[in-house]
């Protein structure tokens, strides 16, 4: 093998695309513009759409954090809204519920950052471990010796977790219910372990949203929880949150966001850049720093089809690539024309109507409604609610175009508004226009509308 491609680390590199199943992550990732932003000490949402890369990006903002010798800088507390838990009836609907769990989730992560990092912890002032003592003891949920097992033994900083766990909690140093001034101290008091302040990083509310009857409350309470400026006041206890994008006209009016204390990020990312993310996971799937995309394939429109079909979405730059590295890392020749039209149909494309929000989301691309004349939109709409279905030309002239209930009768030369009207809609949503892989014209039967295959 050649030595220039003896670290290939092949086709798994497309493989799930999930970013927490990535251990190669930080060889090919490509920062968003605003990435030196997000990583201050700052609080902010990140709104992106699925396969936008928050995941990633979130992962190499806490990855960020360490220093050269693998000590972090700031305590990361990871938090996953769950509104199962705890007591599911009061817990998540209340926002002392939910402040209950991040406080919770804050001790144990200080207990093994202090079981990975005691360094500091002999050196900090009295009032220091008084009052981090105080804060494990007050609010780590459960048995704290069943929750810090794996800490106890082992670490080299076992025993000051056993320390903090096996003391009693004593009288308490602040009131628990004043979150602004226990975070405040918390904050001061981490700062003297050599910490500059506190990460808590969320991610992963997805799966809250995927039936109304869950998707309705969780997104009530966690308003409810960002519009709480208490929570948000400190500039050392930081909140990195990441949402989905559909979620921003919910939550954009909570009044953390609207207020500025949680600054509202969009995750987005220019053509070049997705142009690198595509260049370095091709490099790291071939082993070849020097390659580049144009190598895989020499059809002639085949990069102009990958721009159209990933969109501003890595995720989808990334899907459209995949059938054609494992055509290199098998052949180990590029792809002709003939195979890549062959090959373009393994990927999963989807195509998605948004009536509320008037876009047309195909693949990676979001494609505004203004897009297509009023008259193409009204036929790609029927064609959309009746997918799959070979619609009969007149049916769609009557029914899609001039949204007739009952037909009228034929008109003559309406067979050439409607392909007129064909032919600027598969302009607009088809990947390769001159290769349509959604819109299907069948000879004296009608057309057809795939939106997945």
């Amino acid at each position: 093998m050649d030595e220039s491609q003896s670290s290939a680390l092949g086709l798994k590199v497309f493989g799930p695309l999930r970013a927490e199943d990535e251990p190669w992550l930080a060889e090919c990732f490509v920062p968003p513009t605003e990435f030196d932003l997000m990583g201050e000490m700052n609080s902010i949402v990140v709104f992106g759409p699925p396969g936008s890369g928050k995941s990633a990006v979130r992962r190499m903002l806490t990855a960020r954090m360490l220093k050269p010798d693998g000590t972090p800088s700031c305590l990361i507390v990871e938090w996953q809204p769950n509104p199962a838990v705890w007591d599911p009836a009061v817990g998540f609907q209340s926002v002392p519920g939910q402040t209950a769990h991040i406080f919770d989730l804050t001790a144990a992560a200080l207990l093994r950052y202090l079981a990975l990092h005691p360094q500091g912890w002999a050196g900090a002032p009295e009032w220091t471990r008084q009052m981090l003592a105080w804060f494990v003891r007050q609010f780590l949920r459960g048995e704290a010796t069943m929750r810090a097992a794996d800490l106890l033994e082992g670490m080299p900083g076992s025993e000051v977790v056993a320390q903090l766990i096996q003391g009693e909690r004593g009288e308490s140093l602040l009131p628990p219910n004043d979150w602004r001034l226990v975070i405040a101290e918390f904050s001061k008091s981490i700062q003297k372990l050599g910490l500059q302040g506190a990460w808590v990083v969320v991610d992963g509310v997805e799966i809250w949203l995927s039936s109304r009857t869950e998707a309705e409350p969780f997104l009530t309470s966690f308003w409810n929880f960002m519009s709480t400026l208490s929570l948000f006041e400190q500039g050392n206890f930081a909140y990195k949150v990441f949402l989905p994008s559909s979620l921003y006209p919910q939550l954009a009016t909570a009044a953390g966001v609207d207020r500025n204390r949680l600054s509202p990020l969009w995750l987005s990312w220019s053509e070049s850049r997705l142009w690198q993310i595509a260049r370095r996971r091709v490099a790291l799937a071939l082993g070849r720093p020097d390659c580049t995309i144009e190598m895989l394939c020499t059809a002639p429109r085949f990069l102009e089809t990958v721009r159209r079909t990933g969109g501003e979405n890595p995720r989808a730059w990334l899907e459209i690539l995949r059938p054609v590295v494992a055509h290199y890392l098998e052949s180990g020749r590029p792809a002709t024309e003939a195979e890549w039209k062959q090959l373009r149909r393994q990927v999963p494309h989807r195509l998605y109507l948004d009536e509320d929000a008037e876009i047309i989301v195909v693949n990676g691309r979001t494609i505004p409604r203004e897009k297509l004349s009023p008259g193409a939109y009204r036929i790609l709409r029927y064609l959309y609610h009746n997918a799959g279905r070979v619609v009969p030309l007149i049916e769609l002239y009557q029914k899609g175009y001039l949204e007739q209930a009952d037909s009228q009768g034929k008109e003559s030369g309406y067979e050439g508004v409607l392909y007129s009207r064909l032919s600027e809609i598969r302009t607009t949503i088809e990947p390769d226009p001159r290769d349509p892989v959604y819109l299907r014209a069948i000879r004296e039967k009608g057309v057809q509308l795939r939106l997945t295959w």
